[in-house]
């Protein structure tokens, strides 16, 4: 995706786990991402609410992204519409990780065994390399 990206740290994050950047001749667009683990469940709109927040705060930020392993309310992908944030639920990030050839778990059992913390941990790791071009470039978040 040739993204530069910046992991946050684990707290005063803003809900914030990924800064992502990319330079394009007309400017640069910067990405303010979002993780939630939710295998069997549904991301409400409180965490669209929330992204929108910090987007808002920071104009700098050119869009939020929220991405999950599960999938969107209804009220949450209503809540974004004709907002600076794109949802990825699980059907996306699976089209991503296929698309840029970023392996997550060669086993979906380990995958559901392994525990929510760790988990977390290897999906922000995975998701900052699907977006990350092959050097990686540290950025400083706005």
């Amino acid at each position: 995706m040739g993204y530069h990206v910046k992991l946050t740290p684990q707290t005063r994050d803003k809900g914030i786990h990924i800064y992502a950047k990319r330079l394009y001749e007309t400017g640069t667009e910067f990405l303010a991402i979002q993780c939630k683990h939710y295998p069997k469940g549904t991301v409400g709109v409180e965490h669209a609410r929330a992204l929108y927040g910090v987007i808002h705060a920071q104009p700098s930020i050119t869009k939020g992204v929220l991405i999950t392993n599960g999938s969107f309310s209804k009220d949450c992908r209503e809540f974004v519409n004709g907002k600076r944030i794109e949802l990825f639920d699980v059907n996306v990030v699976c089209g991503l990780l296929e698309k840029y050839d970023v392996s997550f778990f060669e086993n979906t059992q380990k995958w559901a065994a392994t525990s929510s913390n760790t988990l977390q941990k290897t999906y922000i790791q995975t998701l900052r390399a699907s977006f990350a071009p092959r050097t990686l470039c540290e950025i400083a978040p706005p």
